[in-house]
């Protein structure tokens, strides 16, 4: 696909992933990464926006249109629908072990990674699902200044805890995911409008 892309920031979790010994969560993680975005692409075209370009980032993935200017209840629709799918696909999965148990051990890194992109993707942060559906809800309410600081506040903090959360694990077993995912946050306070150019 002409305006499919893959970060190079995925290439390089990619490749934690591959050399800290897990790079049997890579096809698992990247099917559900890119199903999440395609159902914010889906449900963006049906509402008649026109799409750019897809992005894939190392915990989600960010959609580019031609128009960003969306209506807060259009864009609560848009980004609600990646976490959904992601749901969706847990529960079909979980079915198909109620029917098939042998599946489980070929699925459960599927279920794991779904899980993860969806509750990751909920959290109230910028570029995050949750972050857009709450600053969505907050323009209805606040002027764009005062949401945008909201959520900037709301970045920090989870950047930080992230960041804790990374320097704990290091005395425990390094976890990397957390350092990133705190640079990541952190990002988006940095540039609060990043659209995946």
């Amino acid at each position: 696909m002409k305006n499919f892309r893959i970060h190079p920031a995925t290439w390089f979790f990619l490749f934690l992933l591959m050399v800290t010994g897990f790079s049997s969560v890579i096809i698992p993680y990247l099917f559900a990464i890119t199903f999440h975005e395609l159902a914010h692409a889906f449900v963006a075209k049906k509402l008649g926006y026109g799409l750019s370009k897809v992005w894939i980032l190392p915990y989600g993935a960010c959609v580019s249109f031609d128009d960003y200017t969306f209506k807060p209840e259009d864009e609560i629709k848009i980004a609600i629908a990646g976490p959904l799918i992601n749901v969706l696909f847990i529960v079909l999965t979980v079915m198909l072990w109620w029917i098939f148990p042998v599946t489980y051990v070929y699925t459960y890194t599927f279920v794991i990674s779904n899980f993860s992109i969806a509750l990751f993707n909920l959290l109230p942060a910028f570029p995050l699902d949750g972050g857009r559906i709450l600053s969505s809800i907050l323009k209805t309410k606040y002027k764009s200044k005062s949401v945008y600081r909201i959520i900037c506040i709301l970045n920090f903090v989870f950047s930080v805890i992230f960041l804790l959360i990374f320097i704990i694990s290091c005395f425990y077993g390094i976890n990397f995911s957390f350092g990133i995912i705190s640079i990541f946050l952190f990002m988006g306070i940095i540039d609060g409008h990043f659209q995946g150019k």
